[in-house]
């Protein structure tokens, strides 16, 4: 498994952790790396983990990999469609598409 990330929602909030993440799927600090992207949602990696709109970043060259980190959507919908796109573009990644 390339990519493997603890996701929990509580209405409009996600909840992520990175559990692994392969070694090919890091970014450095001065170059973020496109790992996945699927219409208007993405899986990048840069500096550190954060969820911002409709783009997760995974670990990259900070020091904060392992905390869990949080997003406060408008609203359930837009949590529930951001957590089936993020999953399926891990899906995708994982499976080295």
């Amino acid at each position: 498994m390339r990519l493997e990330i603890d996701v929990w929602r509580k209405r409009n909030v996600v909840i992520v952790g990175i559990v692994h993440q392969s070694e090919e799927l890091y970014g450095k600090e001065e170059q973020a790396l496109t790992i996945a992207k699927n219409g208007k949602f993405s899986i990048i990696s840069s500096i550190s983990p954060e969820i911002k709109h409709n783009t997760l970043y995974i670990k990259g060259a900070g020091d904060d990999d392992n905390n869990l980190f949080c997003y406060a959507f408008e609203d359930e919908k837009a949590a529930k469609s951001w957590c089936k796109e993020i999953a399926s573009l891990t899906k995708k990644i994982n499976e080295g598409a």
